[in-house]
């Protein structure tokens, strides 16, 4: 059950996405929970789902400063395979889209896009968030493979309703 959540920043997208893990009744059964994104430590709306996961719970920083290093360094402690993260796991990308390093962006998103498609034999469940509806190979997966969506109605445009009809 792979989830997408779209809407402008400030909206709610996390916290929504957090309160839909945390209400979860097949969280029990969960082992791992991995949150790629640029706030991971920052941003409030997760203390929730760490909370109830406890050291179940990684979070990947992948903020300017957290990859601020040599550049042959950039993805040391980033997954970059489905081997590489745990079965039973939900593995949340909050807005990875918007990652101002481009090599860890499309790592990330290949990973999150594998994840989409071949996850589901490992339990593994995406969990994600973006600003747009349609962003070319970011959301491209993401809206085929997604069996529900969150929407907020800020972000729906004139050309929503055909985003959602042409795909």
């Amino acid at each position: 059950m792979h989830v997408t959540a779209f809407g402008q920043s400030g909206l709610g997208k996390s916290v929504a996405l957090a309160d839909l893990i945390c209400n979860d009744p097949a969280a029990k059964n969960i082992e791992k929970v991995y949150l790629f994104s640029k706030v991971a430590s920052k941003d409030k709306a997760w203390l929730p789902v760490e909370k109830k996961f406890g050291d179940r719970f990684t979070p990947i920083d992948l903020s300017a400063d957290a990859l601020n290093g040599p550049e042959d360094d950039f993805l040391d402690g980033i997954p970059t395979s489905v081997e590489e993260l745990s079965s039973n796991s939900y593995c949340i990308f909050d807005d990875v889209s918007s990652c101002s390093n481009p090599e860890v962006r499309i790592a990330v998103i290949s990973l999150m896009n594998e994840l989409i498609q071949v996850g589901r034999h490992r339990s593994q469940i995406v969990i994600a968030s973006n600003h747009r509806f349609c962003e070319h190979g970011a959301t491209r997966h993401l809206r085929g493979g997604s069996r529900f969506f969150v929407m907020f109605a800020r972000a729906a445009t004139r050309h929503l309703k055909d985003d959602l009809l042409r795909d």
